[in-house]
Order: structure tokens, then C-alpha cells, then sequence
């Protein structure tokens, strides 16, 4: 996942240059349009995951099979909703209100129209993609997802040779990629799975039962596409397409972190749902609290180097920056790591199914951040402010995030959270600032200055996490874990 992330980075830089910054930008904000739907995928996904995860932890095998029916039934319904929103609400929003140059006007349809059918493609996915996760089958994700890089990646080379209308054809390349991972994965999850065979399903009370879940799931999920996807409406509209080149410039960073992120959170969230079905807290703890400081430690090693060394990293990436650019790719990556801590705790909220309160509160919040943006451009504040606005509410959702986990779970002990995810993690980090700061001043030249940052942080930050930041139970494991490796 680290190889495909590094990939999808460094293919930025390839479309940036053969679109041209505005075609970039005009492309980013089409999507953002299209994008404001994915709030969709991660919600049936999320659904979906939880109820094969929970029917396999207690081995239903005849529940398992009316999910998959169910859950295509349920996507094939969503991209109806969608086409019908997208053609009607959508094209009236590009038409009216969408700050594109009168020259790109016809292009901007025909872009718009692939992106919707990508975006369909891309949802009916989902149940095959929910049957790989809860199986733990990660190979095959991570198969996959090499070839939709790989694919994406031939794109945005090609992209280097096409000398006309270039955002048309990138647009039916992504389009064509989607068809051909659709494909792929309904293949070999057919080929794997027995349950994936669709029958009718008249049952009527699971149908309630995964909607029901999937509402409250839908509200949680509408608030952070709102909120990113929003964003990308509300700079269009107050700076232009100049902004939206930088913040898709950053949005690339906050994928592949996130993306990053997510394989983690994948390793451990059929796990977990497994283990809470069972009845297991004191194992479900400990996959919390492991999944907790894996991500904080692993992001953290990673965004430093790059956090300190931005201008630099840009070089390389893009060849040129604005310092938007700068400033964007740098809140945006703090951002993202105060995002991503939530999931361990929304995963085990998810599990226990009673989701109403924990959504509605925490994604109320998020959902704030976009009213409050629109406020403080029209009274004059400077583009940055928008990524200030998500984390300081962000930060604020975190709390009240822990306090639901609290009330729903009391064997969790918010102690021990703020002793080993915090307090520790504060401390871990800020040595590994100290550090990048130390190496930033000692080192002149820009190119062996990164380079000696990105050895010096993960190595202090790791050790000073072996040792400081885990639990003795937890390091011997880790250790066991580590010569299973060697021993094969």
C-alpha cells in the first residue's frame, strides 16, 4: 500500500503538467461536484462490512448469502438516486454557478458526464470490495489496487503525449480504468466466494436492519464529504480555479495518507467487529489500543519529514509550486492524522450497531466547519483559514467522540487513553519534531537535508515508540510477531 501511495503522489505531478494548471484545476472542481456523492461508498461499505464481518463471526453462512443479494440490490437503487441527482441538481450547478473561462464551457459536459458514469462504476464495487475486507483477503486488495494504480498511472503518462483536448481524453481514460476494475474485482470475488451469487431476497427485516445502520452511518459520512468536497465549492466560488489547482494538490496528500491510514484500519476493523460478536473485550481492547498507536506512529513518521521539508517535496513532486501550495499541503496533512484517529473508535461504536447518538453528535460539528468557512471568506480572511476551521473542529469532535465511546462501553477507560494515545503520543512526537528541527538547521543543502530527515525521524520516532510508547505485553508480542516473520 505504501508502493501504490507513492505511485498516485508522484502522478500528480505528470497531470499537473499535461493539463496545465487551470485545466487542473477546472478538472478538480467537476470532480468535486461528482465527489460530493462518495459520502455514499464508504457508508455502504462500512454497513455492509459490519454485517458480513458480524454473520462470520458467528459462522451464518445463510445470512451471508441474502447480505450480498441485499447489498447489490441496495447499490443498484443508489446509482439510480445518483444519476438522476447528478443530471438534474449537478448540471444545474456547472451550469450556473461553476467558475470555469468561457472557452472550457462545452469541454466542461462532456467531462462532467464521464466523471458521473466513473463515479457509478466506482459504487458498484462496493459489495464485492465489503466481501474482501471482512474475509481479510488483503492480497487480493492489494492486487487490485496495484493494477487501478498501475492503469492510472500509464494515464497520466500518456497525458505527456497527447497534444489535444487533454482533459477529455484523461477524462474517458478514468473512465475506461473503472470499467475494467469493476470487472476484475466482481471476477474474483465470484471465483472466491460462494455467498457471492445474487437470489432474490424477500426478507424484509434485514433490509431494515442494514438501512437502518446505513442512515445514521450516511449522516457521519455526508459531514466529510461536506466538508472536503464543500471546501473545494466555497474556494472555487470565493478565490477561483487558481485555488482549487492548490487544494487538489494538497487533496492529494490527504489520499494518500488517508489511504495509508485505511490499510491499517482494514487490518484491524474485521477484527474487531469478530471479537466484539464473540463477546471478547479484553482482546477488542487490545486491538484498539494497537490499531490507536500504529496509525499515530506510522503517519506521524511519514508527514514530519514531509511537514518540514514541504517546499523541497513540492519540487520534486511537481517541479513548480505556488505557496498556496505550501501552506495548503501542510495543514492538510495535520489534518488528516487528527482525522484518522477516529476510526478505532468509530469502529467499535459501529460494532455495537446503537450509532445514532455518536453520529449525530461528532458529525454535527464537522458538518459546521463549512458555514463557519463561507462566513470568514465573505468577511475577508485569507484562503488558509479554511484548513485552520477543519482541524480546530476536528479536534473538538475527537472529545466528544471519546466521551460517546465512554457511555457506550464502560470498561473503556478514558485514563488510559490519555496515558498511552496522548500523553505518550505528545511526547513521542514532539521528540520527533525536535529532531526534524535540529537536522533542518545542521543541514544546508535542501535535497541531503529531506533525505537525512527522512532516515533521522522514523528511526528516533520508532525507537522512542518500542520503547515508550507500548505496553511490555505489547512489545513482547510485537517481537514474536517479528521472528514469525524471519522464521518463514
Amino acid at each position: 500500500m505504501i508502493f501504490v501511495t507513492i505511485v498516485n503522489i508522484y502522478s500528480v505531478r505528470f497531470v499537473l503538467k499535461g493539463l496545465g494548471v487551470v485545466d487542473y484545476g477546472i478538472f478538480y472542481a467537476i470532480m468535486g461536484v461528482v465527489l460530493m456523492g462518495t459520502f455514499l461508498i464508504p457508508v455502504v461499505s462500512s454497513s455492509l462490512q459490519r454485517f458480513y464481518s458480524y454473520s462470520l463471526g458467528r459462522k451464518d453462512e445463510e445470512t451471508l448469502k441474502s447480505l450480498f443479494s441485499i447489498s447489490c440490490n441496495i447499490v443498484m437503487a443508489l446509482s439510480v438516486l445518483i444519476l438522476l441527482v447528478m443530471e438534474i441538481v449537478g448540471l444545474w450547478y456547472i451550469n450556473n454557478y461553476l467558475n470555469i473561462p468561457a472557452d472550457k464551457a462545452g469541454m466542461t459536459i462532456w467531462v462532467y458526464q464521464a466523471a458521473i458514469v466513473s463515479f457509478i462504476f466506482t459504487i458498484w464495487l462496493v459489495p464485492f470490495t465489503a466481501l474482501i475486507f471482512s474475509h481479510e483477503d488483503m492480497r487480493i486488495y492489494a492486487f487490485l489496487s496495484c493494477l487501478d494504480c498501475a492503469l492510472k498511472f500509464a494515464a497520466a503518462l500518456m497525458l505527456l503525449v497527447v497534444t489535444h483536448s487533454a482533459l477529455l481524453w484523461y477524462s474517458g481514460a478514468l473512465l475506461l480504468i473503472s470499467l475494467i476494475m469493476l470487472v476484475a474485482y466482481g471476477m474474483i470475488a465470484k471465483r472466491k466466494y460462494a455467498e457471492c451469487e445474487y437470489h432474490l431476497v424477500t426478507q424484509k427485516t434485514l433490509y431494515v436492519q442494514v438501512l437502518s445502520f446505513s442512515g445514521w452511518t450516511l449522516y457521519g459520512a455526508l459531514a466529510g464529504t461536506t466538508m472536503i468536497q464543500g471546501s473545494v465549492m466555497v474556494l472555487n466560488f470565493f478565490f477561483g480555479p487558481l485555488a482549487n489547482a492548490a487544494f487538489a494538490v494538497a487533496n492529494n496528500l490527504y489520499n494518500a495518507f488517508n489511504s495509508l491510514a485505511n490499510s491499517i484500519v482494514l487490518s484491524f476493523k474485521p477484527a474487531m467487529v469478530k471479537v466484539y460478536a464473540e463477546g471478547n473485550t479484553t482482546e477488542l481492547g487490545r486491538l484498539f489500543y494497537l490499531n490507536n498507536k500504529l496509525m499515530l506512529y506510522l503517519l506521524t513518521a511519514v508527514s514530519i519529514p514531509i511537514i518540514a521539508e514541504m517546499r523541497t517535496v513540492l519540487s520534486l513532486w511537481l517541479g513548480s509550486y505556488t505557496e498556496d501550495m505550501v501552506v495548503y499541503c501542510r495543514l492538510f496533512i495535520v489534518y488528516t492524522i487528527c482525522q484518522v484517529m477516529h476510526n478505532p473508535i468509530t469502529t467499535i461504536m459501529q460494532s455495537t450497531g446503537d450509532i445514532k447518538a455518536y453520529f449525530l453528535f461528532v458529525e454535527t460539528m464537522m458538518l459546521l466547519s463549512l458555514p463557519i468557512n463561507i462566513v470568514m471568506f465573505a468577511n475577508g480572511a485569507p484562503s488558509y483559514c479554511l484548513f485552520v476551521n477543519i482541524i480546530m473542529c476536528c479536534a473538538v469532535s475527537h472529545i466528544v467522540r471519546v466521551v460517546c465511546l465512554k457511555r457506550k462501553m464502560p470498561v473503556f477507560s478514558v485514563k488510559r487513553y490519555l496515558t498511552e494515545i496522548v500523553a505518550s503520543g505528545c511526547l513521542i512526537v514532539a521528540l520527533a519534531l525536535l529532531v526534524a528541527y535540529l537536522t533542518h538547521q545542521a543541514i544546508a543543502h535542501a535535497y541531503i537535508r529531506l533525505a537525512a530527515e527522512m532516515v533521522s525521524v522514523p528511526m528516533i520516532l520508532f525507537s522512542a515508540f518500542f520503547w515508550l510508547g507500548i505496553t511490555a505485553a505489547e512489545r513482547k508480542g510485537l517481537i514474536n510477531v517479528v521472528k514469525s516473520k524471519i522464521g518463514k
